[in-house]
């Protein structure tokens, strides 16, 4: 059924989206027992010889390409609350360590998620940063407690459902097909929630904060210089707030909203797609507004035969607004719609660009991290959505974006229905300003895919004096991913001095042409 694997592939692709904002490259480690040292399953298994809580076990690293750093594993109580609970979890950290003399401190990161890999990107990151920074400060990379390298993990999970069979044309009845479709994510969620009953409540960010400081503790780091991307903004909102002076500067890049519930984070989707198109318009330029809009008039209405496939609107959306966050891929999404548009209209098919665009564009389909960012969603941001809200949004997506937000808009607020409703403690929400004495830097881009503008704004306006660099493109996570000197050199300057910038909007710069 068509209509229901591209909308698994689509969900997939969209929930991971936050998590992939980083390149990820190869696994980070893989830890291999020297003379003397634990194995990898000793060091890292429950109950088998875990090290102290609070100290960290070293061992070597994977191969070359990670000469010069330092990996280790850091143990840490499964559950903060209850320290009696004799459970661990131990947090897969690698740290590349600074020898200039005017050292600064260390630098740390979250790549986004909830679920991208700290040490699956590290390599990349690193060497993202201005060379000042990579020098002056320890660079220290690690995959938050059931990610990655860190464990325990979820495992038993039955596989994810596949989602609703959706028309390839025309209405969609949301009222219909969505009741149905939840009470198999019920199923399907309470059962990996009943396989994990020992790991599944422990997952939070309310837990990760108290990891990452237990890790700042065990480096003897007076403070961290953070950058938090998507998801990792929660990160450091949160952990800013538990240990208010441990943060020496941090930058909130691809910003969530900060008292965001999952009802108001799926209710922002229904309407955030219009910023989307207008902003990957005016970067794109050469009527490209008037074109994707009648692409997506066009696809609702019509499928497309491209070399003797039959392409729906499921596949041309879902490839198209699950890479616009990433405007290196801009000639790429850009090609796909001119090939939709001539087959739709009547134009000459460069059939052979067009499937070099979808192979290029194509969309992930490994769900395996979506049960866990389900539950760290979930235990963050209650009140969830009911089954007649989500109905009403989704069906509101499909009125404001044309269908192009419906899928998000279906995703974002499905994420907890199988799961107990104290999965965590309640999130007590900002009331006033966080006052810091050295606020953050917020950026968000005007048109991000994975989170909204309007979440980036808010943020800027929850910490006193925080700087505010909105960006006119559509990139998520900006900072030195486009070659915008409005927000690279600011924000470079900032993580050196602490100088803080002026708020301001920075137009869109084209990334170079992909080879």
């Amino acid at each position: 059924m068509p209509g229901r694997q591209a909308l698994r592939r689509g969900l997939a692709a969209l929930a991971s989206a936050v998590a992939v904002a980083a390149v990820l490259v190869a696994p980070a480690y893989a830890p291999q027992a020297a003379e003397g040292q634990p194995t990898a399953q000793q060091v890292r298994g429950l109950a088998e010889s875990p090290g102290e809580r609070g100290t960290i076990t070293w061992y070597p690293c994977q191969d070359d390409s990670w000469a010069g750093w330092e990996c280790g594993s850091l143990t840490v109580p499964l559950n903060w609350f209850d320290k009696a609970n004799p459970a661990n979890a131990e947090i897969a950290m690698a740290i590349k360590r600074s020898t200039a003399p005017d050292r600064i401190g260390a630098f740390t990161f979250n790549p986004g998620g909830p679920g991208g890999s700290g040490l699956g990107s590290a390599l990349r990151i690193r060497e993202l940063l201005p060379t000042e920074i990579r020098d002056r400060f320890d660079f220290v990379a690690w995959d938050p407690r059931g990610v990655g390298k860190s464990s325990p993990k979820l495992s038993g999970c039955p596989p994810e459902p596949d989602g609703p069979d959706l028309p390839a044309t025309g209405s969609v009845d949301w009222a219909a097909l969505i009741p149905p479709y939840i009470e198999e994510l019920t199923t399907a969620r309470a059962a990996c929630y009943a396989a994990n009953e020992d790991l599944a409540p422990y997952l939070g960010t309310d837990y990760v904060i108290r990891d990452l400081e237990a890790l700042r503790i065990a480096l003897g780091e007076e403070q961290w210089t953070y950058w938090g991307m998507s998801y990792g903004t929660r990160i450091g909102l949160r952990y800013s707030r538990a240990f208010p002076t441990r943060f020496r500067a941090f930058l909130l890049d691809g910003s969530v909203a900060p008292n965001e519930t999952m009802i108001s984070r799926s209710g922002q989707t229904a309407y955030k797609y219009a910023h989307v198109n207008a902003a990957f318009a005016g970067a794109v330029g050469g009527g490209m507004g008037v074109k994707l809009a009648r692409v997506v008039s066009g696809m609702n209405d019509d499928t497309i035969l491209i070399n003797g496939r039959s392409i729906d609107r499921w596949r041309v959306f879902g490839n198209i607004y699950s890479n616009m966050g990433r405007q290196s891929n801009y000639p790429w999404i850009r090609k796909l719609i001119d090939e939709v548009y001539d087959a739709l209209y009547g134009g000459p098919v460069d059939e052979t660009g067009f499937r070099r665009a979808l192979k290029r564009l194509s969309e992930s389909d490994d769900g395996s991290q979506t049960y866990f960012i389900d539950m760290v969603n979930c235990a963050d941001a209650q009140p969830w959505p009911t089954t007649d809200q989500v109905v009403r949004m989704v069906a509101t997506a499909s009125v404001t974006s044309s269908y192009t937000g419906s899928r998000d808009s279906l995703g974002r607020s499905t994420h907890c229905f199988g799961l107990p409703t104290d999965i965590a403690p309640p999130w007590r929400p900002i009331v006033s300003p966080l006052v810091r004495k050295v606020p953050p830097i917020v950026i968000q881009a005007y048109g991000d895919p994975a989170t909204g503008w309007v979440g980036g704004r808010m943020m800027s306006e929850f910490f006193a004096g925080a700087a505010f660099l909105s960006y006119t493109g559509t990139q998520h996570v900006a900072y030195m991913r486009t070659p915008s000197a409005c927000i690279n050199d600011p924000v470079t300057t900032y993580l050196l001095t602490l100088e803080m910038p002026k708020s301001s909007t920075c137009p869109y710069v084209a990334s170079p042409l992909p080879e």
